[in-house]
């Protein structure tokens, strides 16, 4: 599994974004203190897209997905770790892309970080 989420300091002290975000080549997974929270089919994912809410100079994304039983959409939000060095944030879109040729998913450029 690779990590796509940044960890902020300030807002887990103030008890938000205490999640970290996961992914492999089949699924994204939401995780709490190494407890898995949530577990999406990358095919069931519709929509990644930047938000306009920055966070420690990061841009917020919001994920979209299907849930199977009921066809219900949901959300989630997620600031990336992208970086030089780390480009596993560019990999998870790729992955969205190749499981889910209908998905709605915003490239990444210098302004969408």
């Amino acid at each position: 599994m690779k990590k796509i989420s940044a960890s902020t300091p300030i807002l887990k002290k103030l008890g938000m974004n205490t999640e970290d975000y996961y992914y492999d080549g089949s699924f994204l997974y939401q995780q709490r203190d190494g407890e898995t929270l949530c577990k999406v089919p990358l095919e069931n994912i519709i929509r990644v897209k930047v938000s306009h809410t920055v966070v420690s100079s990061r841009r917020v994304w919001l994920v979209r997905y299907v849930t199977t039983p009921y066809k219900t959409e949901r959300e989630l939000r997620l600031l990336n770790n992208y970086s030089i060095f780390n480009k596993d944030f560019a990999g998870f879109l790729a992955a969205v892309q190749a499981a889910n040729p209908l998905a709605d998913v915003q490239e990444m450029n210098f302004f969408r970080l």
